[in-house]
């Protein structure tokens, strides 16, 4: 009779967002896209989305959360409404958790322009002469 076999199993992967980025606005709709690539192959991570005024921190406004990691493809993406923002620049960021490993975040690499005409404050200042 043989020993018995100890078998190691493979420690949880942590889970991690491989691309973000932030499509062109499509003025006729006041829409763009935040479109991302997660991965995490031993669990349903769970994602949120953030919008941010900088590139560090995690100190940015929630926009959606709870967004399922495994609903790959067009799952892998938002339409969101650029007058539900007001105008300026921002960068968005994904925080993915998958409750086992510290959650990994992960910034767009540049600034996206919600312009004025577009935003939620859409109606200029008048000047003061």
């Amino acid at each position: 009779r043989s020993a018995p076999v100890l078998l190691k199993l493979p420690s949880n992967m942590s889970p991690a967002i491989r691309s973000l980025i932030v499509n062109d606005i499509d003025y006729q709709k006041n829409q763009f896209e935040v479109q991302w690539e997660d991965f995490d192959p031993d669990s349903n991570a769970r994602i949120s989305l953030y919008y941010d005024t900088d590139d560090e921190g995690s100190d940015g406004i929630l926009i959606q959360n709870d967004i399922e990691e495994n609903a790959d493809g067009e799952g892998d993406k938002i339409i969101l409404n650029t007058t539900d923002f007001p105008k300026g620049f921002y960068y968005f960021y994904i925080i993915i958790d998958d409750k086992r490993n510290p959650p990994v975040i992960r910034y767009t690499d540049s600034d996206f322009m919600i312009p004025w005409w577009k935003a939620k404050e859409s109606i200029p200042e008048p000047d003061e002469d």
